[in-house]
């Protein structure tokens, strides 16, 4: 009796947290669609404004550029630029920043919708499996995309401010890559276990 007690108080501090963790998701994808929304509008504004909106008279002191995660940092002199174009900085920028916020968005809404079916006590739903595999494909593909859209930004900085003698290397990222692999193996475990539930609700 009190071990079914215990479980009962797990189970429904479990589902108070996926809750809460739901309604944290559901603000992330609403902030992350409408940063896609404006940085797209953005993009698409930079064909109509007027050339001179984009030039900048100078660069204020203090202004770095991280490198290599924060290790490195490239101090800028402001006295070596003056009357900088930030035009094409900001074409290169603005479409990466769009393609993150999908994926983001992506990500987010299918994890409050598997929150949603715990929080409903039906974590093995079929869908959850589906949801899962989307995350992970997601994921693996942004294991690439992410890294080419930080090179085109990197790009995008040397050549907006003439930086010579650096290169920038397009690599995928160990961690996301591995990361969308597990989340696709949690999906085959997840549709399984939807499997058992068809069978165990049947034999019922």
């Amino acid at each position: 009796m009190k071990e079914a007690y215990i479980w009962i108080l797990k189970k429904t501090k479990l589902k108070k947290l996926a809750g809460i963790i739901k309604i944290i998701f559901d603000v992330f994808f609403w902030a992350t669609l409408v940063l896609g929304a404006i940085s797209f509008l953005f993009f698409i504004a930079t064909f109509f404004v007027p050339e001179n909106i984009f030039v900048v008279s100078g660069i204020r002191e203090g202004w770095s550029i991280s490198m290599i995660g924060g290790i490195m940092r490239y101090n800028i002199d402001p006295d070596l630029y003056s009357n900088i174009n930030l035009k094409h900085f900001l074409k290169a920028i603005l479409p990466a920043v769009t393609v993150i916020s999908l994926m983001l968005m992506i990500i987010a809404h299918n994890l409050k919708l598997v929150l949603k079916t715990i929080v409903k006590d039906r974590p093995f739903e079929k869908s959850n499996s589906k949801r899962l595999l989307v995350i992970g494909i997601v994921l693996i593909a942004g294991s690439i995309i992410l890294n080419i859209t930080e090179g085109i930004t990197a790009l995008a900085i040397i050549n907006t401010l003439e930086i010579k003698n650096v290169d920038v290397v397009f690599t995928v990222d160990g961690a996301m890559l591995l990361t969308g692999i597990l989340v696709i193996i949690l999906a085959g475990i997840f549709r399984y276990g939807s499997y058992l539930q068809d069978e165990y609700d049947t034999t019922l």
